[in-house]
Parts: structure tokens; sequence; C-alpha cells
């Protein structure tokens, strides 16, 4: 046999078999790589599709680490499977909202006028949710006494979108130092709610919901709904009586004045009147289009 005996073709056939062996073998399942986020499909079918109706979703392998092992042999040992990011593969559970700068909405209302009350169960609902984006500042429309109404700029709203009260100088009442379309009542509700509006913004908006559906009743009771305690409620009536609630209501009389505003509801998104439909979706359009974002 003096082919085994010659040692230069004894290595040149073991090379070979070598080589043949390594051709014939499945990859190298110990060598780990990236495979890319399409593998996954393949095996996790429903949390792939949930994932891909994601806006923000991020490629599988850079939460659970280079997948090429995995793909080849499936094993928990060989995927991360801790999901490092916190985030998840369902699919968007908020609204996304992509603007340049947060929305401000400024709303002008009597606090006994009905039109302005649905307002505020319109516009407090859409604060909640695009909590973080948008921002609700709510102003009081009424006149120091002896003032004459504001003359109003205002542009009339759309047909069948005109229902609101207007200060046309007719005014009712109030007291010794403010008059109000609605009288005496709005006057002290207003100055109320300019001091719980400062002082307790946390259950504000709580309070105007709870008290729009129960202005024919005595205000504590809505107050007590609202969450607030009977300590709590009386520092309110001694804020409303002092130089601080006398100066939050007129801070919110002069706003009004200086936008021209005598019609209750009046908004104003940015800075500039709203003359649609206070209601969810005319006003979510108009803001994800006038911000280049979009709402869904």
């Amino acid at each position: 046999m003096p082919l085994l005996n010659d040692p230069f073709p004894l290595k040149l056939f073991l090379l070979c078999l070598f080589l043949c062996q390594a051709q014939a073998a499945p990859p190298d399942s110990t060598r780990n790589e990236k495979a890319g986020s399409g593998y996954c499909g393949s095996c996790h079918g429903p949390i792939y599709k949930q994932w891909q109706n994601r806006s923000n979703r991020q490629a599988c392998e850079s939460c659970h680490g280079p997948g090429r092992a995995h793909a080849l042999a499936p094993t928990k040992r060989n995927i991360d499977c801790q999901r490092k990011t916190g985030f998840s593969h369902g699919p968007d559970k908020t609204p996304i909202l992509r603007v340049r700068q947060k929305i401000i909405l400024d709303l002008f209302i009597m606090s006994h006028c009905p039109y302005g009350t649905a307002a505020l169960e319109t516009l407090i609902p859409l604060a909640e949710k695009w909590k973080g984006f948008l921002e609700l500042h709510i102003y009081h429309i009424a006149h120091l006494r002896g003032e004459e109404s504001a003359p109003s700029d205002n542009l009339p709203l759309p047909s069948g979108n005109s229902d609101r009260c207007e200060t046309d100088g007719n005014v009712e009442d109030g007291n010794d130092r403010y008059i109000s379309l609605h009288g005496l009542p709005e006057v002290e509700e207003g100055i109320r709610q300019a001091v719980l509006s400062a002082r307790f913004s946390d259950r504000y908006h709580r309070y105007l919901l709870e008290r729009g559906r129960t202005l024919d009743r005595e205000w504590s009771v809505s107050a007590l709904k609202a969450g607030f305690s009977k300590e709590e409620i009386g520092r309110i009536r001694l804020l409303c009586n002092t130089a601080t609630g006398d100066s939050l209501f007129k801070a919110d009389i002069a706003e009004a004045q200086k936008r021209r505003v005598g019609g209750s509801p009046t908004l104003f998104i940015n800075g500039n009147e709203f003359n649609g439909a206070i209601a969810p979706y005319p006003i979510e359009r108009h803001f994800c289009q006038e911000r280049g974002g979009s709402a869904s």
C-alpha cells in the first residue's frame, strides 16, 4: 500500500474527506449572528402580526439578541426571552399625535351657560385623552360693574353651531364688583371656579363636570362628589371672599376682554379662534391637520 505510506497523499485524502463532510453538514447553530425579523414570523405568527401593526416597532433582535442559532434550532436557551426595553408586541394602545409643540385650548365660558357646560363635557375628556399633548385653559366671561360689554369681533359660527350665550349689554345683575348675563349665581360660581383652577387643579376638571350637571343645587354637593373634603370646601368659601378670589376672577375677565370675547362658549386653539362645532371629531381633525399629525 504505497499510497498509505506516502505522507503527502494521506494528508490530501484527509483534507478532502473533511471538506466533503463540512459541506454536507447543516449550518453551525453554535455560531450566533443576526437573522433578521422576517424569520420570526414563521414560528411566532400571532405575535409577529401584532408587532407589524405597531408604528414604533423595533427589530426583534434589538430586544431579544441575535437569533440565527434560535432560528436553526429553536430552544429557550439560545434566545433572550426577556424584553429588556419594556417594548410591547401588541398594537398601539394610545393614539399617536405627531406634533411640533403642545396644543393649547383656551375656552371662554359663562359658568351658568348651558352651551358652556356642554363644551366642558366635550373638552375635558379630550384633555384627558391627549394628556401631555394638549392643555385646556378655562376663562370666565363677566364684566366689572359700570363697564359696558366689550365689543366682539368674533366671526359667526357655522349654521347649526351658533348656540351660545352672548353678552350684548343686557346683563342682569351680580355683586357690588361684577355683573354677568346670568346674574349673581354666575358671578359667584365664576369666582369659585377661578379659585379652584388656581388652588385645586388636581380636581378642578372633575368639579366642573359634576357642577355642570347640578347647577340648580348647592355647589358644595358637586364639590363633595368631586372628591373635596368638608375642610377644603370651607377653605374655598373663605378664598372666594378674599382679594385672591377677586384677582383671579378679574384676570379671567381681562383675558376675555383682551381677546374681545363676548360669547359663551368661545374656543381658541393655539391662539386662533376655532369657529367649528365644539365636538371631538372636528377639533381633533383640526389640530392634527394644523400640526401635521395623525389621530387614530
